[in-house]
Parts: structure tokens; C-alpha cells; sequence
């Protein structure tokens, strides 16, 4: 599955939202039984990859309509349930860059718990759905809530990396999990785990290499980069962390060439905002 989803999310970021938009509806239709949580998987693993809260915005807008009609009672409630919790996560500006400050917002943070909570109880009446329990599991790691939810999630996320067709894809969100918590240790221990059953992902070394960049370890952080580059040379976000690492290691020139590159190939402009100081320094 995580192959799968690979296969969507490694063109968001630079295609247009009515690329994204056809991309999901293919999603859809090969998946005519429950794809609400397949298309979270998507809009959830993009935007971890890419940090852009309003084009997942946007990408969960599109993707809202594609609930199938063909779901059983518990699959719908559950889609529904589960974009409810991700508007309220939104709401929030919980899918931001690490480290980011967070203003309270007790109103939206009461609304997220209530979601949570429900999508929760619509995933206990989903059992026939791992994905389900997973992307739950996932929310409780990373909303905004409590350190007993974090613990809670987390726990779900260990258990379900060891079982079943999402199992790569709940260890994918323990990685993300560890990392957004800032336990970068932890989720460079659990990405190399993954790495060892995925090593063609250049979506697994990319994260890796996010974790070394963010423990300012930047020999590790370029040495995974180049790795996911080599596997997706025409990725812009993979160029774009190449940049940033030449750009902290004080070598302008490669920062200013792999900067040129993520800009080249970011067709639909939305990284200009971190490409355009590297192009110029």
C-alpha cells in the first residue's frame, strides 16, 4: 500500500490541484468499496511530505465528494467521520512545518477532541478496515490533544506496523508520528526499519534525510537526500532539501544549483517561497 500511495503523493507537489483532483478520483474508482480512507492516506502522506496545510486543504475539498456510494453503513460513517476530524485538525494548523508555534484556540482544540472521539468510535464499528484503524491511530499521534492520546496512537501505530497490507504504511506514520513529537532518534530507528522492506522509496530516505536535517546532523541528511534524489530526480521537495542542506553547509553553489533545479521542476509555483532566498544567496 505504501507503494501505492508513493505513486500519487511524489507528483503533488508539483502538479496542479486538478491533477491531484484526477489522481483521486482514480484512487476512487479502484477502490469502490471504502476509499474515504485511502484518499486520507493520500491527502495525509502528501501533505507530511510537502507541509502545505492550505493545498491539503484544498486536495481534502476535492476528495470529500469520493465517498462511495458502494461503502457499508460503518465504511461511510467512518469516511465521513474521518474528514471531519481532519477539517478539525486543519482548523488548527496542526499539519505545520515542526517546531512551528501553534496559537491556543480553545474552541477549535474542543472541536478537534469531539472529532476525535467520534472518528475513533466509528473506527471500533469499521473493524473490516486496517486502513481505518490506522489513519485513527495517526491522529491520535500527532492532534493537537493530550500526551496520553500521543501514547494511545502511538501504541495503535506500533501494533498495526507489524500486521496485515498496512503494515508499511502505519510504520510510515510512526515515523511521522516520532518526528512531529521531535523525537528524531526514534523516527530515524523506525524509518530505517522501513527502509530495509522499501529501499527503492524515495519517499522513506526522504524522511530520513528530514530527520538528520532537523538534528542538524547535515553529512547523514545529504547522504539520504541524494539517495531519494537518485530514485526521483525530478522531485522538487527532494531538490529543495538539498538545497537547504548546501545552504546551512555554506556551499552556495550547490545550494543556488539544486535551489534552480526544485524551482524548474515545481511547475505549479508553491515552493517558490523557500526556493527564492537559496536562488539568491
Amino acid at each position: 500500500m505504501l507503494s501505492e500511495i508513493e505513486g500519487i503523493v511524489k507528483n503533488i507537489v508539483a502538479q496542479p490541484l486538478t491533477k491531484t483532483e484526477s489522481d483521486l478520483n482514480a484512487l476512487a474508482a479502484a477502490n469502490p468499496k471504502d476509499p474515504g480512507p485511502l484518499l486520507a492516506s493520500v491527502i495525509i502522506t502528501s501533505f507530511a511530505q510537502s507541509e502545505r496545510f492550505k493545498d491539503a486543504q484544498a486536495i481534502l475539498a476535492k476528495a470529500k465528494p469520493l465517498i462511495s456510494t458502494n461503502a457499508s453503513d460503518a465504511e461511510a460513517a467512518f469516511s465521513n467521520a474521518l474528514y471531519e476530524a481532519l477539517d478539525a485538525q486543519f482548523a488548527l494548523f496542526e499539519f505545520v512545518r515542526p517546531g512551528t508555534k501553534v496559537p491556543a484556540n480553545p474552541a477549535a482544540e474542543q472541536k478537534a477532541t469531539t472529532a476525535l472521539t467520534a472518528l475513533r468510535a466509528a473506527a471500533a464499528r469499521n473493524q473490516s478496515s486496517s486502513v481505518a484503524q490506522t489513519i485513527t491511530a495517526l491522529l491520535f499521534a500527532i492532534g493537537r490533544s493530550s500526551q496520553a492520546n500521543f501514547t494511545t496512537g502511538v501504541n495503535l501505530l506500533n501494533g498495526l506496523s507489524n500486521q496485515g497490507n498496512t503494515r508499511d504504511l502505519a510504520t510510515f506514520f510512526l515515523v511521522y508520528a516520532h518526528r512531529r513529537a521531535g523525537q528524531y532518534p526514534q523516527a530515524i530507528s523506525v524509518a530505517q526499519q522501513l527502509e530495509t522492506r522499501n529501499p527503492n522509496s524515495a519517499m522513506v530516505k526522504r524522511v530520513i534525510g528530514s530527520c538528520y536535517f532537523l538534528t542538524n546532523d547535515m553529512a547523514n541528511a545529504e547522504k539520504y537526500f541524494k539517495q531519494a534524489l537518485a530514485l526521483s530526480p525530478q522531485d522538487p521537495g527532494i531538490n529543495l532539501s538539498l538545497a537547504q542542506v548546501y545552504a546551512k553547509t555554506g556551499n552556495a553553489a550547490l545550494a543556488r544549483q539544486y535551489a534552480s533545479d526544485a524551482d524548474k521542476f515545481d511547475t505549479a509555483k508553491r515552493l517558490t517561497t523557500f526556493i527564492k532566498p537559496l536562488n539568491a544567496a
